[in-house]
């Protein structure tokens, strides 16, 4: 296999922080489940609302977290520099 010098791509990984949250109250959620769209490894957000997530895709990217007792929410990121707050509304 021949590759040319256009078809070397400089990826980077990525990686995210934030935060899932009740809007209503503010409150972290633990155990959402949130992922990366077109990207199939899931994370859990831990008992304080935590999470952190890892890709190879490039911004914008777009984060999607579910929880049985709130509504799903997609959240599009456009850079790593600030925490991802997510913030989920009751069903």
């Amino acid at each position: 296999m021949l590759l040319i010098e256009a078809d070397i791509v400089n990826y980077v990984p990525v990686s995210l922080k934030g935060m899932v949250k009740e809007a209503e109250s503010n409150r972290p959620i633990g155990k959402a489940s949130l992922y990366i769209l077109y990207d199939d490894l899931p994370v859990s957000s831990n008992k304080e609302g935590f999470f952190g997530v890892h890709t190879w895709q490039n911004f914008p990217l777009t984060i999607v977290a579910e929880h049985p007792e709130y509504q799903r929410q997609e959240v599009v990121v456009s850079d790593s520099q600030s925490p991802v707050i997510i913030d989920l509304k009751h069903k």
